[in-house]
């Protein structure tokens, strides 16, 4: 109370400038609350999500660790490569053992460009029916306009991930919530459709 009391007793511009730097901490605060929930898994992983097999491909490390850490914890199994070429290489290898559930992909890779990757990932699965979510920067103009190419290829999803910070080639992060709404569509859909016989 006595604290109440010397404030109320201060020079008014000097309470307006006290309530200021309290108000941008606690907005400062509010966001860093926001951002750490937003990077939080659910609470419970989807039972369609149990044991599915995707692939990330993303030249970004930080980006590779969310996903073995969010993924993973949902019960997915993870794998990773670093270029196109090597994600493509993991996808072909694994075809004949039913392949990967979801491919998750950079729009932009060190080797090729994100609509390239899903062209090539379609030739090389020989299927129009790809599994595919490109991964896109928020906040940065695709001056490559990968996703409408990688559109106009029959791609259907997109996620955007938070980008390294400027000048840095890791240290992205993915955006959870949106990532979980589309994997419970595709993953979903995929479980629903009937084994090839």
């Amino acid at each position: 109370a006595a604290e109440a009391e010397a404030y109320l007793d201060c020079d008014p511009e000097k309470a307006r400038g006290i309530l200021k730097e309290i108000y941008k901490i606690a907005r400062d605060l509010r966001a860093e609350i926001r951002s750490f929930g937003a990077r939080l898994p659910p609470t419970e992983a989807s039972p369609v999500f149990q044991n599915k097999r995707v692939l990330v491909v993303d030249p970004d490390e930080s980006i590779q660790r969310d996903a073995h850490t969010y993924l993973e914890q949902w019960g997915c199994l993870v794998e990773t490569a670093s270029t196109g070429r090597a994600g493509l290489q993991m996808a072909a290898m694994t075809a004949g053992e039913g392949g990967y559930d979801v491919i998750l992909a950079a729009n932009r890779l060190p080797d090729m460009k994100g609509w390239e990757f899903f062209k090539s990932l379609k030739e090389t699965l020989k299927s129009d029916q790809v599994p595919y979510v490109m991964l896109v920067p928020i906040m940065e103009h695709d001056v490559d306009h990968n996703f409408v190419r990688a559109r106009e290829l029959g791609a259907q999803h997109q996620v955007g991930k938070r980008p390294p910070p400027p000048g840095q080639s890791s240290g992205g992060s993915l955006i959870v919530k949106p990532l979980v709404d589309v994997l419970n569509t595709l993953l979903a859909t995929t479980s629903a459709q009937p084994a090839p016989s």
